[in-house]
């Protein structure tokens, strides 16, 4: 029987397509790069569609902002926190003359983290929207690359620890949010169509990693708060390629969001995982553009 990584062995089938130097890491080249500009361009698309603006975000989250989240409590292992060296001269020179053997001395030098790289796109947009008070119903997208360590491992290549994300926000009373979110699993489904990519759906919960948290899940299928779209690989396997969001006040009440003139505020988001369209795309069409559906080879061809 195929391991999770066998089973979805692109990188020896398509050799001059994509690499991975490490565990959890992948890159692509050139034709393949192809791909992630086709994909983010029709994601962006559907977000203006919808009335997103577009915006732009650092890649370091404030851990301040990140506990606001509630993501350390839920999934804590999977934070990668960022920190530098205490400023002692002294005590930075001695670092300096280590050897490689001596490395791991440089833990005790480092400052407590204040930023984190982000584990969700959507958390930059929180951070940058908090303590305001909007006039009208807001949407944003923004293409971000999200960062987490995999507490089962890297058996499988499309399980990274450094990934992009096409991310829309929206914010406005629950009819508003539920609606946008349907609008854009609607018009997915379109483009799925067009692009001949075999997909089911599927009602999903996060990641709790703790016994106390569990009892979270059964209330997110409950609500049927988390859509994932799966993409099918390799006969009936499937990975999760997008996600489709309501997340209540879990994010607008600890951030302090509030629109004008409803009486409460709430959030969703949708994320779209792009290496995972790419993996997804070539394990299909496989790497060489000759072989793809017209309708990508036309769109990817505006990028030459």
């Amino acid at each position: 029987m195929q391991n999770k990584r066998e089973a979805l062995d692109l990188e020896n089938q398509n050799p001059k397509v994509l690499f991975s130097y490490s565990p959890g890491e992948i890159g692509f080249y050139e034709s393949s790069g192809r791909l992630l500009h086709f994909f983010d361009r029709e994601f962006l698309k559907i977000a203006k569609s919808v009335g997103a603006a577009e915006e732009f975000y650092p890649v370091l989250l404030k851990v301040d902002s990140l506990e606001k989240t509630g993501y350390l409590r839920r999934s804590p292992y999977h934070c990668i926190f960022c920190s530098s060296l205490r400023r002692d001269e002294s005590m930075v020179r001695s670092v300096l003359y280590k050897r490689g053997s001596e490395k791991a001395e440089y833990v005790e030098k480092l400052q407590e983290p204040e930023y984190t790289l982000s584990p969700s796109a959507c958390f930059h947009v929180f951070e940058h929207y908090q303590n305001r008070t909007l006039e009208d119903t807001r949407v944003v997208t923004l293409m971000q690359n999200v960062f987490r360590e995999e507490e089962k491992g890297w058996s499988a290549i499309e399980r990274l620890r450094d990934y992009k994300i096409r991310e829309i926000v929206f914010f406005g009373d629950p009819q508003f949010v539920r609606k946008k979110r349907e609008t854009i699993m609607d018009l997915t489904n379109q483009f799925l169509k067009e692009l001949g990519l075999p997909y089911q759906w599927e009602i999903a919960t996060d990641a709790f990693m703790f016994a106390e948290m569990k009892r979270f899940e059964k209330y997110q299928r409950e609500k049927k708060s988390k859509y994932e779209l799966r993409l099918k690989v390799n006969g009936d396997r499937t990975m999760a390629a997008a996600s489709f969001n309501l997340h209540e006040t879990a994010f607008t009440k600890p951030f302090h969001i509030k629109i004008n003139h409803f009486e409460e505020t709430v959030s969703g988001c949708v994320g779209y995982g792009l290496e995972r369209w790419i993996l997804a795309f070539i394990n299909q069409f496989g790497g060489t553009p000759e072989n793809w559906p017209e309708y990508v080879r036309r769109r990817s061809e505006d990028d030459e």
